[in-house]
C-alpha cells in the first residue's frame, strides 16, 4: 500500500452482498474501504447513509447520501459520490467544503424512471385513476373517451437518460418526439426533432403530452408556470 493511499478512506454506504463489497474493494485497488451498508435493505425505496461517527473524521471519500447537515463533521473529506442524480443539498454555498469533488448517479434512473413516466400516461389516458377510484366505491360508470398515444407528440424538456428512455418508449407506440434541450445540435436517441428552450413556448400548443425530466436550478425552476400551462391544448 502506498503512503498517500494509507491516509485515504473509502465509506461505502451501498447495500452490498458480500460478492459486491469484493468486487467494490478489487476496484478500489490499495485504497482502504469500510463497508456500512445493510445488505437487508437494498429492497428500500430510498436508501439511507448511515455512517459511524468514529468513521466521519477520517472519510476522504464517500459513496452515499448522508444528511447534508452533518457535512462539517467530514473534516477531511475529497469526494462525495451519491445515490442520487440530484446533488442539489451538497450544492448550496456552505454545506461542503470548497474543492470537495461530487459526482452522482445520473444514468442508473434512465430506463426505470421513464417506464414509471410512461405508465403514469397510460393511466391519464385510460382514465385508470377515474376506475379505480369507482371500482373501490362500487360505481360502474363510464368516465368518457380514452385516448391514444398513436399519431400524438410527446414534448421531452430534458432529454438525457430519462428523457431519452422516453422518446423511445414514445416512439415504440407511434407517438412523434419533440425534444427541448440547452444544446438542440445535441442529438438524442428516442427524440425526433430536438429544439432549444427559445422554442418552448411555440412547440407547447403543439403537444399532446409533456414530459420533464430536468435539474433542479434557478434556471429550470417554475420552467412550466401557469402562463406556459396555459398555451397547453384542452
Amino acid at each position: 500500500m502506498g503512503i498517500e493511499n494509507a491516509h485515504k478512506l473509502i465509506v461505502n454506504c451501498l447495500p452490498l452482498n458480500e460478492s459486491e463489497r469484493q468486487a467494490f474493494a478489487k476496484a478500489a485497488r490499495d485504497v482502504p474501504q469500510k463497508f456500512v451498508g445493510d445488505e437487508s435493505r437494498r429492497g428500500d425505496m430510498v436508501w439511507s447513509a448511515s455512517v459511524p461517527e468514529e468513521l466521519r473524521a477520517e472519510a476522504t471519500a464517500v459513496i452515499g447520501n448522508f444528511p447534508a447537515g452533518d457535512a462539517g463533521q467530514y473534516k477531511r473529506l475529497e469526494w462525495l459520490q451519491t445515490f442520487s442524480a440530484g446533488v442539489d443539498a451538497y450544492v448550496r454555498p456552505g454545506v461542503l467544503p470548497h474543492g470537495v469533488m461530487i459526482t452522482n448517479a445520473t444514468g442508473a434512473y434512465g430506463r426505470s424512471v421513464a417506464e414509471h413516466m410512461f405508465a403514469m400516461m397510460w393511466a391519464v389516458m385510460k382514465n385508470f385513476g377515474r376506475y379505480g377510484f369507482n371500482q373501490r366505491e362500487h360505481r360502474w360508470q363510464d368516465e368518457g373517451s380514452a385516448l391514444s398515444p398513436e399519431g400524438g407528440i410527446a414534448l421531452v424538456i430534458g432529454t438525457g437518460d430519462i428523457g431519452s428512455h422516453f422518446g423511445r418508449l414514445a416512439q415504440s407506440v407511434g407517438m412523434h418526439t419533440f425534444g427541448v434541450r440547452r444544446y438542440p445540435e445535441v442529438h438524442a436517441e428516442g427524440i425526433e426533432k430536438m429544439y432549444g428552450f427559445e422554442r418552448l413556448d411555440a412547440l407547447l400548443p403543439l403537444a399532446d403530452v409533456v414530459v420533464m425530466a430536468v435539474p433542479r436550478s434557478p434556471q429550470t425552476h417554475h420552467l412550466l408556470d401557469a402562463a406556459r400551462l396555459g398555451k397547453l391544448k384542452s
